[in-house]
């Protein structure tokens, strides 16, 4: 933006809201700091669950003497995919 172009929107605003201006700058203030405080509540939460998820994933298997993650606790069924008959002609 050009210097003119600031200088004429500081003078409409002045003269819009006279007095008011600096109250109205800082509930525009509060507001913005507010925003950020929700932004970084949601962003810690959502680390948060992102953090558990993973957390309990790794606790399913066990460690084996080397500390590497190696079988799970539980027994899993392997499952196959159904087999191709074509059909009869």
């Amino acid at each position: 933006m050009s210097p003119l172009t600031i200088i004429v929107i500081l003078l409409l605003g002045v003269m819009l809201f006279g007095g008011r201006l600096p109250e109205i700058a800082r509930d525009i203030g509060k507001g913005i700091l507010e925003f950020q405080r929700g932004m970084n509540e949601w962003s810690n939460e959502a680390k948060k669950t992102i953090f558990d998820e993973n957390s309990s994933s790794l606790s399913d298997f066990t460690k084996t003497a080397d500390d590497s993650i190696s079988t799970p606790k539980a027994d899993v069924q392997e499952t196959s995919a159904p087999k191709f008959e074509p059909p009869p002609e």
